[in-house]
């Protein structure tokens, strides 16, 4: 009981200080409800915004890509398929499917990717 006569006098006593230290009580408590209420506002935002996307729904965007800057790398492509093939071709039956897919590909980039 005596400490809260001590308490009490000390707030009368001092009143400047007891204000100051209120208004910065008041003034923190009011940032942080602030603060809280701006996010719970942006997620409920957000979550309604993606919700209006859906969850299976797929935007592709298509876009055309200009190739008059670019560098042909088809032929360094094909050295590097004939490169590649060339080892795996060991035995007779290897070599004659790796002959196929090596006209097959290069048939593919060739006329796939000059004309394209």
């Amino acid at each position: 009981m005596e400490e809260l006569k001590m308490a009490l006098e000390s707030i009368t006593e001092k009143k400047s200080r007891s204000f100051l230290t209120m208004l910065g009580i008041l003034i923190g408590v009011g940032a942080v409800l602030i603060l809280v209420t701006v996010v719970t506002g942006m997620n409920a935002d957000m979550e309604a915004y993606y919700e209006k996307l859906g969850v299976n729904k797929v935007y592709v965007t298509v876009t055309q890509y200009d190739r008059t800057n670019s560098m042909d790398m088809t032929d360094e492509l094909i050295a590097y398929v004939d490169a590649e093939l060339a080892d795996i071709a060991a035995g007779d039956l290897c070599r004659i499917r790796a002959l196929g897919v090596r006209a097959a590909l290069r048939e593919a980039l060739k006329g796939g990717i000059r004309d394209a």
